[in-house]
């Protein structure tokens, strides 16, 4: 439930002003927002970004899950001539937590599944799944390689 995860991540939010940023609980709308950041997601100084579908629900979606799991607003902004919108999380501390539990994007063209999604229960599992596919914009010319998509399918016999 987002109640108990978000009861972990401020835990993490007081370890982190602590200087401890550490995730205790992994749950499905957190692995649902991670699918969406490492289908099409990048990191600056500043924090990190989703590009998602250009769709009003997903749009809402996307800010009410980054508020609630993280209780930080988001900033949502439409590029013309792109057929995405970008939601920018201006928050370090985000950042450094993803970063501190091993969840935090590596950069393009490698698009991997991080190790502690691969270990979590399969629900969390296919909430990344289900946040990866709907949050992957296929465009011409892209050449990113998926190094270990493969390895979130087997526990469901999809590979």
């Amino acid at each position: 439930s987002i109640g108990a995860g978000k009861q972990a991540l401020d835990l993490g939010r007081r370890q982190a002003l602590a200087g401890e940023p550490r995730l205790l609980f992994l749950d499905e709308p957190l692995a649902y927002l991670l699918g969406w950041y490492h289908a099409d997601g990048w990191n600056d100084p500043q924090g990190i970004g989703i590009a998602l579908p250009d769709d009003d629900a997903v749009a809402l979606k996307a800010q009410t899950l980054i508020l609630r799991l993280f209780g930080v607003h988001s900033a949502m902004s439409k590029v013309s001539g792109e057929r995405c919108r970008k939601i920018k999380v201006n928050s370090v501390w985000v950042k450094q937590f993803l970063g501190e539990n091993g969840l935090l994007k590596r950069h393009a063209p490698e698009i991997t599944v991080p190790e502690r999604i691969l270990r979590s229960p399969k629900r969390v599992q296919m909430a990344f799944i289900a946040g990866f596919f709907e949050g992957r914009r296929p465009f011409e010319g892209d050449s990113s390689v998926f190094v270990n998509l493969e390895y979130a399918f087997l526990p469901f016999g999809l590979v």
